[in-house]
């Protein structure tokens, strides 16, 4: 053990699928875990990209389905899109999954640093101007390109 006074045990920059599914192993090995996110829990992936796109895939599939369904001896009409439904479904499906991110990071006691965070040192991170030190540090800052136009 050194004389350096650790606040964490491990310090996670970034809480997106990378982040958040370090930070609960870490704290079920019983680790002292904080995790610095910028925007909501669970990242692009949750918020923007996988999961939302996914919801997206599945309404299509089932009206795909619909189309085909005489062949398999439903009798079922397909009457159009109601893309404020389709948004609403997606919507909720992130909204239930944040939800159960958010329970499960609480629940493991796991300290949740809100602000955009920057390493400042080996040991270090600085979150909006305060400085919290780990034994660890792992960068999990994600790939989601911030350059692209538009976004």
């Amino acid at each position: 053990m050194s004389d350096f006074d650790d606040s964490f045990d491990v310090l996670i920059l970034g809480a997106g699928s990378g982040g958040y599914s370090c930070a609960l192993r870490a704290a079920q090995l019983g680790l002292r875990v904080g995790l610095v996110e910028k925007g909501n829990l669970g990242g692009t992936c949750l918020h923007i990209g996988c999961i939302p796109t996914k919801a997206l895939l599945h309404a299509a599939e089932i009206a795909d389905n619909t189309r085909e369904s005489a062949q398999f001896g439903v009798n079922a009409t397909l009457e159009g899109i109601d893309m404020g439904g389709v948004n609403a479904y997606k919507d909720g499906v992130v909204q239930r999954l944040f939800k159960g991110l958010t329970g499960l990071i609480k629940g493991r006691g796991i300290t949740v640093i809100e602000g955009t965070g920057r390493l400042t040192g080996p040991r270090e991170v600085t979150v909006d101007g305060t400085a919290h030190t780990a034994r660890h540090v792992v960068l999990a800052s994600g790939s989601y390109p911030k350059t692209l136009p538009g976004l």
